[in-house]
């Protein structure tokens, strides 16, 4: 059940299609997004590494908190690490 009207450059149908295959249901989750990001962004300014955990929170932390909420510990997560982005990334595993 998709419970946002996510489009992020087809990721969103890469996500779908990826959840047939494997034949799992698709549930997505969002925090604060664009919005509540732009919105501090216009008002705060650019947040750097100071604030970087409470925009994290904000913006990935509460969707995470929902979906636990919703399903309890009997919950698997998927996600990937886009290397490409930064150097950091690159390094994790």
């Amino acid at each position: 059940a998709i419970k946002t009207g996510l489009q992020m450059d087809g990721w969103l149908k890469s996500v779908n299609e990826y959840a047939a295959w494997i034949g799992l249901p698709l549930e997505i989750y969002t925090g604060e997004g664009r919005e509540y990001y732009s919105s501090y962004v216009n008002e705060y300014g650019w947040p750097g590494n100071a604030k970087h955990s409470q925009i994290q929170n904000r913006l990935k932390g509460r969707a995470f908190r929902k979906m636990k909420k919703a399903h309890g510990s009997g919950l698997v997560i998927l996600s990937g690490i886009r290397r490409a982005e930064s150097a950091r990334r690159a390094r994790l595993v």
